[in-house]
């Protein structure tokens, strides 16, 4: 569900990797992930970045999808 997300957003495959490995992360549901994905995604566009300005900022910094 959030690798076909993911995917189809523009992510690597190793992105999409350390996304879902990184700490706070590794722990939560798919479905959890996806949900706040959405959010954060949202969140940002709305705030005026683009679609590439969040993905750098996610894949930078992952925990922020918590």
């Amino acid at each position: 569900m959030l690798e076909k997300l993911l995917k189809s957003l523009g992510y690597s495959e190793e992105e999409i990797k350390k996304i879902k490995e990184t700490y706070s992360l590794s722990t939560q549901r798919d479905d959890f992930l996806y949900s706040n994905y959405l959010k954060v995604h949202s969140f940002f566009v709305a705030a005026g970045y683009t679609d590439e300005q969040v993905k750098m900022m996610i894949s930078s910094f992952p925990p922020i999808c918590s």
